[in-house]
C-alpha cells in the first residue's frame, strides 16, 4: 500500500509540474498589463516602472516562472494585484464554502444517484427502472446555467422556501447542492444501473440463488461489491466536474468560493489569484483520485496486488 502511495504521488509531480507551467504562460501571454491595474489608470510611467520592477515583472518569463515556482512550493502565492490582499487568506476565506458545497453534492449525488441505479437493476422494466432513466435523461440535458434559475424561481422566488443567494447557514447550501449534484447523480445512476445490471446476470449470481441466499443477501455480498468498482470511478470522474461545476454555481448563488473568487479575478485580471486556485484545483483533483485507487485496492485486493508489483 506504501509503494502504491509513492508511485502516484511520484505520478503526480509532473502533472502539477505541467499545470503550473500552463496557468504561468496563459497569465503571462494574456492580453493587458496587470502593472496598470496595481498602478492605477493615473499613474504616469515612472510610477509604472517602480510597480514592474516592485513585482519583479521587469524580468525575463523563464525567470518570473522559476520564482513563481518556488514560491507555491511553499505556498506563497504573493499579493492580489487587484485588491492588495494575500493570496493565501484569500484562498482560506474561499476553501471552506467551495469545500462543503463540494462534500454535500457528491454525497446527495452519490446517495440518490446509486440508490436509483441499483433499483432500476433490480426492478428492471419496471416503474423504478423507469424514473431512473427519466432522472438520468434530465441530469444529462440541462446545464447548471439553466438549472439553476428554474430552481430559484420555483423555490425561492414562489414558495420561498429557500433563499434566493448568499452564504451562512445551512438552508443556503441546499439549492446551490441539488443543482451543483444534478448532472453527478444522473452519471452515477447510470454508472449503477449498468453495472448491477451485468452484475446480476452472471453465472455466479445463480449459484448463490441456488445455495438457498435471499436476494438481500446476494445483493449484499455480491452485486453491490462488484457493481461499486465502475461506481467508484464515476464518482471519482464527479470530483471533477463538480470543481469546474463550481465556478457556475457559487457565481449563481454569490457563494464565496474558490469558484467565485476565480471568476472575480479573471474578470480583474489578477493573474496570481488565478494561478493559485488553478493549483490548488488541480491538487485536489490528484488527491481525489489517490483516494480512489486506494479504495480500489481495498475493494478488490488484486488491485492492491497489481499495485505492488507494478
Amino acid at each position: 500500500m506504501g509503494r502504491l502511495i509513492t508511485q502516484r504521488l511520484l505520478l503526480a509531480i509532473p502533472t502539477l509540474l505541467f499545470i503550473s507551467l500552463l496557468t504561468f504562460c496563459m497569465g503571462y501571454f494574456a492580453p493587458g498589463d496587470p502593472v496598470r491595474i496595481i498602478a492605477g489608470e493615473k499613474a504616469d510611467d515612472a510610477a509604472i516602472e517602480r510597480v514592474r520592477q516592485q513585482y519583479g515583472l521587469d524580468q525575463p518569463p523563464h525567470i518570473q516562472y522559476l520564482r513563481f515556482l518556488t514560491n507555491a512550493l511553499r505556498l506563497d502565492f504573493g499579493i492580489s494585484y487587484y485588491n492588495q490582499r494575500p493570496i493565501g487568506q484569500i484562498v482560506r476565506e474561499g476553501i471552506l464554502p467551495t469545500a462543503t458545497l463540494a462534500l454535500c453534492a457528491i454525497l446527495l449525488a452519490s446517495t440518490l444517484g446509486m440508490t436509483l441505479g441499483f433499483l432500476a437493476a433490480w426492478y428492471q422494466g419496471r416503474a423504478v427502472d423507469k424514473i431512473s432513466i427519466v432522472v438520468s435523461l434530465l441530469g444529462i440535458t440541462v446545464p447548471n446555467f439553466v438549472l439553476a434559475p428554474l430552481l430559484v424561481y420555483l423555490f425561492a422566488v414562489q414558495l420561498r422556501w429557500f433563499p434566493v443567494a448568499g452564504w451562512g447557514q445551512w438552508i443556503y447550501i441546499v439549492l446551490p447542492a441539488v443543482v451543483l449534484a444534478a448532472r453527478p447523480t444522473a452519471f452515477i445512476a447510470r454508472l449503477a444501473r449498468t453495472s448491477a445490471s451485468e452484475t446480476l446476470g452472471q453465472e455466479f449470481i445463480r449459484t448463490a440463488y441456488a445455495k438457498g441466499l435471499s436476494g438481500f443477501q446476494v445483493f449484499k455480498g455480491h452485486v453491490f461489491r462488484n457493481a461499486m468498482l465502475v461506481v467508484l470511478t464515476g464518482i471519482g470522474n464527479s470530483f471533477g466536474f463538480l470543481l469546474t461545476g463550481s465556478f457556475i454555481v457559487e457565481t449563481a448563488f454569490g457563494i464565496p468560493g474558490l469558484g467565485y473568487k476565480s471568476v472575480q479575478a479573471v474578470l480583474q485580471r489578477d493573474y496570481p489569484v488565478i494561478q493559485a486556485t488553478t493549483l490548488l484545483f488541480a491538487f485536489l483533483f490528484v488527491m481525489i483520485n489517490l483516494l480512489l485507487d486506494l479504495t480500489y485496492s481495498w475493494l478488490d485486493p488484486r488491485i492492491k496486488v497489481q499495485g505492488r508489483t507494478s
